[in-house]
């Protein structure tokens, strides 16, 4: 289910956490989001930027 069948009156999050994929969706966000992460300190490495 998508956005765009959310019915009125439902939160985003209420939605969201109603799909029967969500906990899947959850731990695949978390590990891209570690692979962002690290790429972007290595970009920040590169352009001498600090943390």
């Amino acid at each position: 289910m998508g956005e765009v069948w959310r019915p009125l009156g439902v939160s985003a999050k209420e939605h969201e956490q109603s799909w029967s994929e969500e906990p899947k969706l959850q731990s695949e966000l978390e590990a891209l989001r570690g692979g962002l992460e690290d790429y972007a300190k290595a970009l920040a490495k590169i352009a001498g930027v600090e943390e």
